[in-house]
């Protein structure tokens, strides 16, 4: 397992062996953010966890070569993050990217471009939303049979103002494509939150779909819960955990299940 710990928009621990390139440059006159650039050459799983200690802005390169299938997990936690993610796929290449997100307020702006035939991308958001997140992401299918799969879910406390701004994109040349955008929003405020799937498809051979709810839980589902002995607050407390740990892999689960104890106890 490589890893990296990031404290602010610095790396503060490296952990990585042969499968990782990693650098970093650091802001000047012409680059007024730190940028870090991952190249993948082989298959690997990788640990990010970001440490926002002070409010921050970075960059992030990561670059999965031909026939590589590599699993990112990351665990972003504190104060306010601006960031940049752009991510380049080669032919037959995967990437599933899980991030978890427990912040005073984020702005990403992230861009996948598919590159190479057959590239494969998932990508699973979770946040527990109390100030302003923005999620901007665009990903551009520049090549023949390739997949993206977008999970995008938060709950959304206290003064939180969650947004997901998600766009595909598909030229005519690009056939046997796979789109999917799955957009969930659980406001327990009467704060706007906003959810726009788009897709920009010239392609007639494509399969695409795209989901985007934005409200509370079902009252059946509450009243289920409820119907067997389980009080309002754990019932609802019940219903929050599934959901923020839902599509993470179990190595995930536990850490975030911790993260929502902070809210619901």
């Amino acid at each position: 397992m490589n890893r990296i710990k990031i404290v602010n928009d610095k790396i503060e621990l490296l952990e990585c062996d042969h499968s990782l390139e990693v650098s970093l440059k650091e802001k000047n006159d012409n680059y007024l953010v730190n940028s870090i650039k991952l190249i993948i050459n082989k298959d690997t799983e990788l640990d990010i966890e970001y440490d926002i200690v002070i409010s921050s802005k970075l960059d992030l390169f990561i670059n999965v070569k031909k026939d590589v299938n590599v699993s990112i997990y990351e665990h972003t936690i504190g104060d306010y993050l601006k960031i940049q993610y752009k991510y380049y796929l080669e032919e037959n290449s995967i990437c599933n990217i899980y991030k978890t997100s427990n912040l005073k307020g984020t702005k990403e702006y992230t861009i996948v471009n598919l590159n190479g035939n057959n590239s494969n991308v998932k990508r699973v958001i979770k946040t527990v939303s109390s100030g302003a997140e923005q999620y901007d992401m665009m990903v551009y299918h520049n090549a023949k049979n390739t997949v993206s799969n977008l999970i995008n879910e938060g709950v959304n406390i206290d003064n939180g103002n969650l947004s997901f701004n998600v766009s595909s994109f598909v030229s005519k040349d690009n056939s046997g494509c796979t789109v999917d955008q799955n957009n969930r929003i659980i406001n327990l405020t009467n704060n706007e939150c906003l959810i726009k799937p788009n897709m920009y498809i010239d392609c007639f051979d494509v399969t695409a779909n795209h989901s985007a709810f934005v409200g509370a839980f079902k009252d059946i589902e509450l009243f289920y819960l409820q119907s067997r002995s389980i009080p309002y607050q754990e019932a609802l407390k019940l219903l929050i955990n599934g959901f923020l740990i839902s599509n993470l892999p179990s190595k995930m689960q536990d850490d975030f299940k911790v993260v929502a104890e902070q809210y619901w106890r």
